[in-house]
């Protein structure tokens, strides 16, 4: 399990207290997200972005296309 910096866990514990008081599902606005990420130091993001790489894989598809573009293997991957 990744060890969190006590300002994410302090920010999610935030978060998470005003999204149990909304009755919809609300997502993080973007200027939210720049203010948290903006608390953080270089060393904290580049953790978080490599556990998100880790856990989700429409983000690992991201950087490894971002990184090695395959545009005709991702043709050949979509045709019929």
């Amino acid at each position: 399990m990744q060890n969190y910096p006590a300002n994410f866990l302090i920010f999610i514990n935030q978060y998470s207290k005003v999204h149990r008081k909304n009755s919809k599902h609300e997502t993080m606005s973007k200027r939210e997200l720049r203010k948290y990420l903006k608390e953080l130091t270089k060393e904290q993001l580049e953790d978080q972005i490599v556990d998100v790489y880790d856990r989700f894989k429409e983000v690992k598809e991201y950087y490894d296309f971002a990184f090695n573009p395959r545009e005709n293997e991702l043709i050949e991957q979509c045709r019929f």
